[in-house]
């Protein structure tokens, strides 16, 4: 559980994060006219999308499990829960989607 202390912070931040978009301003500008550092800005606002969506942020590894079967069948489910299956000798095709998927892209 958070403390007090950790709650009013967070909606602090919360509230000066959100209202950079609206103001018309550079971040370094918002900033300095709330007397807050640019480094704090952004690390809560990375921060608060963290909280907000703990699964988006960063890679993800994807279990993956090979049927036994005379060709080869990959299936991949997603965070998303979309599932990708794949029945294929061509290992370069298998080659790319792993690849991409582990280039940061989200199914």
């Amino acid at each position: 559980m958070r403390s007090k202390r950790s709650v009013r912070l967070e909606a602090k931040w919360r509230e000066i994060v959100a209202g950079h978009p609206v103001s018309g301003q550079t971040i370094r500008a918002y900033c300095k006219a709330r007397h807050v550092t640019e480094a704090s800005f952004y690390f809560w606002r990375r921060e608060l999308l963290r909280r907000a969506h703990p699964l988006a942020v960063g890679p993800q590894l994807i279990p993956i499990r090979i049927l036994p079967d005379p060709t080869l069948r990959v299936q991949v489910r997603c965070p998303s829960g979309h599932v990708v299956r794949l029945s294929s000798h061509d290992g370069s095709l298998l080659s790319n989607l792993f690849r991409t998927l582990n280039g940061g892209g989200t199914c």
